[in-house]
């Protein structure tokens, strides 16, 4: 497996993932996922909500967490190259830090920087399709401030794209507008680090990290509801 490090990288790597989609996709049904039935469509607008989000990071040693208990997302998915762009999150309800039995409130509202994305594999057999998120520009998703303390969030993350209806044989083969993103995290060790790109090309050790008030490796969990606007037929 090669490790690809590097916010250009990835954008570069995704770039000839889309030039190089339409060979692929021609030879080969399993590249890469991709939505059906979209004839003429070039992009897909979706918006997400999600209930409670939580960061986790360590405090001398301590694991803290930030938990925020409501979010608002938009961006938009570019059909056929499954590249996810003008992702904007915000996070608008009642977020807290904790570490041990201290408890502090911070700011009403916090907003991610702009994100870029791909759709892609994380396990052929298991869960499938993931989605990879990373900053537009830079390293940094997002700077916390609670009370006097500031975290600051950078990396990347993938989240989970399960079937939703686990009675339906095959969820991802059945037209719909609802997907769900799944964030799953042991402390503060991220559930999904690995991620193959078009062309069986894999990050391996994808990671969020902190600084400031909490520190070190770090890691995020939550469910985002995805709405499409449109139909989009999921296939794998």
């Amino acid at each position: 497996m090669k490790r690809i490090t590097g916010l250009a990288t990835v954008v570069a790597v995704a770039a000839m993932a889309v030039m190089a989609f339409g060979a692929f996709a021609a030879s080969s049904a399993s590249a890469t996922p991709e939505f059906k039935g979209l004839t003429g469509v070039t992009d897909i607008h979706f918006t997400g909500r999600s209930l409670v989000t939580t960061l986790r990071g360590l405090n001398a040693g301590v694991l803290g967490t930030i938990s925020c208990e409501k979010d608002l997302a938009s961006g938009l998915i570019l059909v056929p190259s499954m590249l996810v762009d003008n992702i904007l999150l915000q996070f608008h309800g009642k977020c807290t830090q904790k570490v041990g039995s201290t408890e502090t409130g911070c700011g009403t509202l916090i907003l991610t920087k702009p994100l870029h994305g791909i759709v892609g594999w994380i396990n052929k057999g298991a869960t499938p399709v993931g989605l990879l998120l990373h900053p537009e520009s830079g390293t940094v998703f997002a700077t916390v401030v609670c009370g006097t303390n500031t975290t600051t969030v950078e990396g990347e993350i993938v989240a989970e794209i399960p079937e939703l209806n686990e009675a339906r044989e095959n969820q991802y083969n059945n037209s719909r507008t609802e997907y769900e993103l799944v964030l799953k995290a042991s402390g503060e060790t991220q559930g999904v680090t690995t991620f193959e790109l078009l062309g069986g090309t894999f990050m391996t050790g994808v990671s969020l990290k902190v600084a400031g008030f909490l520190g070190g490796a770090a890691s995020e969990e939550g469910t985002e509801l995805v709405t499409l606007e449109k139909d989009g037929e999921l296939e794998t």
